[in-house]
């Protein structure tokens, strides 16, 4: 049936867009951690805790 296609279509549609915001989702927090990283030795300077 046609509806089949059109559903199964957008399910992969929607499987891709999904995977794509997890890798983004994966790679803020990479940066997330890199940032803070760098941040730690400016927080111990400014008296932060």
């Amino acid at each position: 049936m046609p509806w089949q296609s059109d559903y199964r279509s957008f399910a992969d549609e929607v499987a891709e867009v999904t995977g794509r915001f997890g890798s983004f989702l994966g790679t803020a927090n990479e940066l997330a951690a890199k940032l803070r990283k760098k941040a730690g030795p400016l927080d111990d300077y400014l008296g932060g805790p």
